[in-house]
């Protein structure tokens, strides 16, 4: 069985590295062929590092703490009818999972890059893309 090769660019590093619920299954698909060695995979290095600023970028920068003002403000009108402590529990959730991006994404990344070895590319001159011969450090 002939193993395909697979030029990937940003869009796919974003899709598979951002925040996992925003994460899209073909990508986490493709990621799988590889590991499993059912694909071989191509990425400029510069996609990593647009990826690194497009999820730093992505993150939200503050705790919700306008959407839990929201809340007891809309409870105390009367115009909603939630439970304080579900609301509590699910914004707190995603925040953790922000939280936990925010720690690992880079970290994956570097993971990826390094799993990648050979067909990471580093430079592209004249049509062709130039193989990594070491880790970039």
């Amino acid at each position: 069985m002939t193993v395909p090769h697979v030029f990937v660019e940003t869009n796919f590093l974003f899709n598979l590295f951002r925040i996992p619920s925003q994460r899209r299954p073909d990508a986490v698909e493709l990621l799988k062929r590889f590991e499993t060695g059912n694909a071989k995979l191509y990425v400029p290095y510069l996609c990593l590092q647009e990826t690194r600023n497009l999820i730093a970028q992505s993150l939200p920068r503050q705790r919700c703490d306008d959407l839990f003002q929201f809340h007891r403000h809309a409870s105390s009108q009367g115009l909603v009818n939630w439970n304080s402590e579900d609301a509590r529990k699910l914004l707190e959730a995603a925040l953790a999972e922000v939280s936990r991006t925010r720690d690992r994404y880079k970290h994956e990344l570097a993971s990826f890059a390094e799993a990648v070895g050979e067909g990471l590319l580093i430079s592209f001159t004249s049509l062709r893309w130039t193989r990594r011969l070491s880790s970039p450090r």
